[in-house]
């Protein structure tokens, strides 16, 4: 068959091209991240498209051609405001289902997520409740998946903030009790039942809840991925929801942060994750997958540079703002050292507030966590400059015992791994 696979480049779309790919069919990825996914199936077609702005259904008719089937894979937790959200979620995947009743498509398959109906004050929620609600009353025959939370061999998103509270150093943090229940599934067990159902002819729309057989509390979870981690048994930290909930602000500010408003408010929902539905048929347990997929080197890396991802980006945003304002403040040794590499008088204040001023802003562009590319590039530039200006106007301070220069080696150090660690665009 050959088969459309909007947001093929991200978790769960990947994943299900792949095994498509692997059964056969031709696949057509349409994504945002166009180049990403061309990269990563270079002998599969890949199409741009964008949620937030393709809203009407002649814009996907073209796009669905020869197509025979439609998998609606987009989905975001967290977005600039509630327009956007909308967009995504219910404006361009009904336009999209709507040219495929116009194309007269008839195997349509929308990715959706377990427990709607219990947070009907999330943008996240409601949003993709409405396009449920439109499939169901109006729209073609399409089979609605509900999945829990779905896990793989590889992580992201939820999946890695999971894999990272379990290999804390020392402790398990918990979000609140830990007590929350899912019913875990493997991403690969989602995607062969996609796979083995896509020929399928609907005639109504159906929400089926994809689920796995093993329901386990968050604690459970994590207890159980430390192990297959190799990390030694560790006691769990009870963090107070009422906590984490004053940190979600920073998450809707900084897009590195790891607590999100709605990831948190989802979770505290105990039983949002779990079905009265029995689970997909041919499905192994949460445990089993495990067993079955020893951990490696990469996963227990993955797992501990989770958090100093974030931490590299404080502590180099501290380094430049701490530098600025201190300049600012109070700049006299600054002036010492401009008078001592015989820069002239008249130059020296200017140069003093420019080189402040310059370290403030990256400072805050670094934290901001917007553009990183240019923003570690300029960072790395800036401490070259330094120290090439410093090295040859008063190379004494490279014998200076607090490291004047000498610190500049481990700072670049630290840019280069926070570059590493970075997801790529």
């Amino acid at each position: 068959m050959k088969v459309l696979i909007t947001g093929g480049a991200g978790f769960i779309g990947s994943e299900i091209s792949a095994h498509l790919l692997n059964a056969g069919h031709q696949v057509t990825l349409a994504t945002h991240h166009a180049g990403k996914a061309q990269r990563r199936f270079p002998a599969t077609k890949v199409i741009f498209c964008d949620f937030k702005q393709d809203l009407t259904p002649e814009i996907w008719l073209q796009r669905l051609d020869s197509m025979d089937a439609v998998i609606n894979c987009v989905g975001i937790l967290e977005a600039g405001c509630k327009k956007t959200m909308n967009a995504i979620h219910y404006q361009a995947p009904k336009a999209l289902f709507e040219a495929c009743q116009t194309r007269k498509i008839h195997h349509l398959i929308h990715i959706s997520a377990i427990g709607l109906e219990q947070s009907p004050k999330l943008d996240y929620a409601i949003s993709k409740k409405k396009l449920e609600d439109h499939l169901l009353q109006e729209g073609p025959a399409t089979l609605i998946l509900r999945p829990s939370w779905v896990y793989g061999d590889k992580t992201y998103g939820g999946s890695s903030l999971f894999r990272a509270l379990s290999a804390f150093p020392g402790l398990i943090p918990l979000p609140g009790n830990g007590l929350q229940q899912f019913q875990p599934i493997h991403i690969s067990d989602l995607a062969a039942y996609i796979s083995d159902h896509l020929s399928d002819i609907r005639f109504k729309t159906e929400i089926m809840h994809a689920v796995g057989p093993e329901t386990l509390s968050l604690k459970t979870i994590l207890i159980k991925s430390r192990a297959w981690l190799g990390f030694k048994p560790a006691p769990t930290l009870s963090i107070p929801l009422c906590f984490l909930k004053c940190l979600t602000p920073l998450g809707q500010i900084f897009p590195w942060f790891p607590i999100k408003k709605t990831s948190l408010a989802m979770i505290q929902n105990q039983d949002l994750a779990i079905s009265k539905q029995p689970p997909l048929p041919q499905t192994k347990s949460f445990s089993k997958h495990l067993d079955l997929q020893p951990s490696a080197t990469q996963d227990r890396w993955q797992a501990r540079l989770f958090f100093m991802h974030p931490l590299l980006r404080i502590i180099l945003a501290f380094l430049w703002l701490s530098s600025g304002m201190i300049s600012l403040v109070s700049g006299q040794d600054a002036l010492n050292l401009l008078a001592a590499a015989h820069i002239p008088s008249s130059l020296q204040m200017s140069m003093l507030i420019l080189g402040a001023v310059l370290d403030v802003l990256l400072g805050l562009w670094v934290l901001s966590g917007r553009h990183t590319k240019w923003a570690n590039l300029s960072q790395i530039l800036i401490i070259i400059f330094y120290t090439l200006f410093l090295s040859i106007m008063l190379p004494q301070l490279w014998l200076d015992p607090f490291g004047a220069l000498t610190k500049n080696i481990p700072i670049l150090a630290l840019i280069l791994t926070l570059i590493i660690i970075e997801e790529p665009a």
